[in-house]
């Protein structure tokens, strides 16, 4: 497929006059050609500054796919998944903020690791409906490790932080929600195929991807929009 492929595809996006495509990338689409680490499960425009432009859809659009066996797109609803979580857990996913450090968005693209980003409540209220606003660090003890006041998560390069509580018990606490998304009904794992476009509500469900072993070409495209 060609730049024109995609070009068509945001002309149609671009008719539907209740949406806006989200003005990220020159030309309003951003272009992935290959995969190596995980993407790790997170919610789409977490650091935006401005809470009006945070895409509600995601248009994927696949023009050339990888492996069946490796690298399989992830998908979590996260009212479904919150709805199976205990009431400690789920009570200290209301109550703490998470302080984000050296989070790369589109105004910074390289900031220092020990620069504040932004903080969010990461179980928050949307529509009534209880939802998640995070980026969910790995399962993979390789890619995240923690000290007395920090996780960072290895793989983007960031750091969170809560206040009252240490790296380990972040840690542990992230440990506890991937648990229960690898053996809730909540999550899917599939494979991208050639010329699928698929469409997520970003609203309320994340978005990510397993890694592969070593670099693969996969060419994928990402339209965001907003009400």
């Amino acid at each position: 497929m060609s730049d024109l492929d995609i070009g068509d595809l945001i002309s149609q996006f671009d008719g539907i006059k209740e949406y806006k495509i989200v003005p990220y990338g020159k030309d309003g689409y951003v272009k992935f050609d290959s995969i190596y680490y995980e993407n790790e499960l997170h919610f789409d425009g977490i650091s935006a500054d401005n809470i009006r432009i945070v895409p509600d859809y995601l248009i994927f659009f696949v023009t050339k796919s990888h492996s069946d066996q490796e690298g399989k797109f992830r998908l979590l609803n996260t009212p479904q998944l919150i709805d199976t979580l205990n009431e400690d857990l789920k009570g200290l996913l209301s109550a703490i903020n998470i302080d984000y450090y050296g989070f790369k968005h589109i105004s910074d693209s390289n900031p220092s690791i020990l620069k504040k980003s932004f903080s969010l409540k990461p179980l928050q209220k949307y529509k009534g409906n209880n939802v998640l606003r995070l980026h969910i660090p790995s399962l993979d003890q390789n890619q995240v490790s923690y000290n007395e006041d920090y996780l960072h998560c290895h793989i983007d390069n960031f750091r969170i932080r809560v206040t009252g509580m240490s790296g380990k018990e972040l840690y542990m606490m992230f440990m506890e929600l991937n648990n229960y998304i690898e053996k809730s009904n909540a999550i899917l794992n599939f494979t991208l195929k050639n010329s699928m476009v698929y469409t997520v509500n970003n609203n309320y469900v994340f978005h990510g991807r397993y890694g592969v072993l070593k670099p693969t070409s996969r060419e994928m495209y990402r339209i965001q929009l907003y009400k």
